[in-house]
């Protein structure tokens, strides 16, 4: 188990790394950073103002599709190793339960 989310996070900080690489995210900093000067985003509620702003602007559902796009052939493989190293666990439990 402990192996597994050993796995994930690596798989995870690969996304992350792929997608601080691509032209998406330097848009997406360039807006983060563009929307700091609109008045409705305020130092008390920034985190939560901007995530608004980018919901309201698209921003948002971009990043979710290019988080998809990277997630689904890395998660695919993922679940085929996983499925694949049960499996053969499976297997050496039964031979160890049938002699």
């Amino acid at each position: 188990m402990l192996q597994e989310e050993s796995d994930l996070s690596l798989i995870i900080a690969q996304i992350v790394q792929k997608l601080k690489g691509s032209n998406l995210y330097a848009q997406l900093e360039r807006q983060a950073w563009a929307s700091l000067q609109r008045p409705e985003i305020k130092l008390e509620s920034l985190k939560e103002d901007i995530k608004e702003f980018f919901k309201i602007s698209g921003w948002e559902k971009k990043l979710q599709n290019a988080v998809y796009s990277e997630l689904n052939p890395t998660l695919l493989s993922y679940v085929y190793f996983v499925r694949n190293k049960i499996r053969i666990a499976v297997y050496f439990h039964c031979l160890i339960i049938s002699h």
